[in-house]
Order: structure tokens, then C-alpha cells, then sequence
């Protein structure tokens, strides 16, 4: 992997002892649509790679940061790395004071970033490019709050598994997974984002976590009684409120389904 250090599950950073987020907002994609596509901007000339030959690019940029216990995104996140490392590893970039990036990835492709800072654990972001340029703004959890997350759930968070979160923003969203391999499943509850692992579908806070998941590819199915849900963050999976992502030891896959009213 190019440019972002491998990461396991490390000990609780005291940095964060007092913070406990309430859940993060939703990934922002303009320019993105719900498919995960890409929408109107102007088209970006292809580049050339010696070991791939010719490739064509567009452009992502947007903001990184951590977000307040309100699901706020408050913190800009400087110093984080972001690297494309799939279809093919590209130049990572550094984002900047106030937690801007922008990096060229490869068009119209399944494209994997990774995410690393000191204060994070290390993100995996799946989604689908398009064919031209395109915004994503990526609110992050903390690391402290990923290892308070295991304790309160039981999770073990053991380095050879990963954790996958999907960000559903609606309340009454059932998420199941497939291979269903997890050793923990929560919902974040509607009082203060706290993971329950006894809750049968979201609250208004709506997110799914999954820990201590084996390595491999996943799938996850959203399903809403009264409203359509479909693939934001993450790869093509069976049907549109289906989405696909990579499990790694260590490491977090962010998955995004939007449960939109008819």
C-alpha cells in the first residue's frame, strides 16, 4: 500500500478520554450521486502510469474532519494522508490546514482510498468514479472513539479483523451483512449515538457497526419499509440498496446507503 502505514488496533489514546461522539454526519458528496456516479463538472485530461500505460483521471477534492459529540463536522483534520490504491496505487496527498485535499483518481473505475492521520485509525473509503470531476466530504471518527465503541459492545477489536461502519442516516433501517462473519452488530441509539447491540434496525442517528470482521470482501443489504434506499459510498453490489467494500485487518471501511422518502 502506498503512502499510508499498516495499522492494527492499539491502546486506548488518552487524548480522547473525555470525547464520546454521538455518531458522525453524513458523507457529503457533491458531485456524487447516489449510485455513487459522478455529476456535472468539467472532464479532466487523462495521465499515463509506467506500469499500468494509459489511464484516465478526474479530480476529488473536498474536506476531511473529525466531528463533536452534535455529529458536527467542527475539527478540521490537517496532516492526514490520502491515497488511491485501487485499481492501481497513485501519488497520495496531504491534506492541508483547514483539512482540504485534492487528489487525481482513476475515471470511471471502483476506486479504494485510504485514509490515515495520527489521531485516526486507518479508513478504507470504496466508491465508484465517473468521468468527471467530483467533491467528497469525509467527517471522521477518532481512534479513541473506535476503542470506546469496543468496549461498549464487547467487541474484542482484534488486530487480525477489521470493523465496518454504514452510514444510513435514517431511522428504522434494517443492515445485514454478507458473509455474515461479525462477532459484534450495533445500531447507534437515538439518545446519544451509543451502540446498542440489542437494537433490531436504527434509530435517527443511523449507523450499523460491525466488529471484529474477518478479512475479505463484503456485502452489505439495506432495507427501509416505506423508502428506497441506495448505494452512496461503496462498490456495486446485487441491486441498488446493496454495497460492496474490502474488510482489512486493522482497519475501518466507511459504506454509505441513503433511505431516501418515495
Amino acid at each position: 500500500m502506498m503512502g499510508v502505514a499498516s495499522t492494527i488496533w492499539p491502546l486506548r489514546d488518552p487524548r480522547w478520554a473525555l470525547l464520546f461522539l454521538g455518531g458522525f454526519a453524513c458523507a457529503e458528496t457533491e458531485g456524487l450521486g447516489l449510485d455513487g456516479g459522478w455529476a456535472d463538472a468539467s472532464s479532466v485530461d487523462g495521465g499515463s502510469l509506467a506500469d499500468a500505460g494509459p489511464v484516465d483521471l478526474v479530480r476529488l477534492r473536498g474536506n476531511l474532519a473529525t466531528t463533536n459529540e452534535q455529529a458536527v463536522m467542527t475539527t478540521p483534520l490537517p496532516g492526514a494522508t490520502v491515497c488511491q490504491t485501487q485499481p492501481i496505487e497513485r501519488p497520495c496527498v496531504i491534506s492541508e490546514a483547514n483539512g482540504a485535499y485534492e487528489l487525481e483518481v482513476v475515471a470511471d473505475a471502483e476506486v479504494l482510498l485510504e485514509i490515515a492521520a495520527p489521531e485516526l485509525p486507518n479508513y478504507l473509503l470504496p466508491l465508484r468514479t465517473g468521468t468527471v470531476d467530483g467533491n467528497l466530504n469525509v467527517p471522521l471518527l477518532p481512534l479513541g472513539v473506535v476503542a470506546d465503541w469496543g468496549v461498549l459492545t464487547g467487541g474484542s477489536l482484534d488486530p487480525r479483523r477489521g470493523i465496518l461502519i454504514v452510514q444510513v442516516a435514517a431511522a428504522d433501517v434494517t443492515v445485514t451483512l454478507s458473509p455474515d462473519d461479525a462477532r459484534v452488530r450495533a445500531y447507534t441509539d437515538a439518545a446519544g449515538g451509543v451502540p446498542n447491540p440489542g437494537l433490531p434496525r436504527s434509530s435517527p442517528h443511523g449507523f450499523a457497526i460491525f466488529l471484529d470482521i474477518p478479512p475479505g470482501e463484503h456485502e452489505v443489504r439495506v432495507e427501509h419499509p416505506t423508502r428506497s434506499c441506495r448505494r452512496g459510498l461503496g462498490w456495486a453490489g446485487a441491486a441498488e440498496n446493496f454495497a460492496r467494500g474490502p474488510i482489512r485487518a486493522g482497519q475501518v471501511t466507511r459504506l454509505t446507503v441513503a433511505c431516501r422518502a418515495p
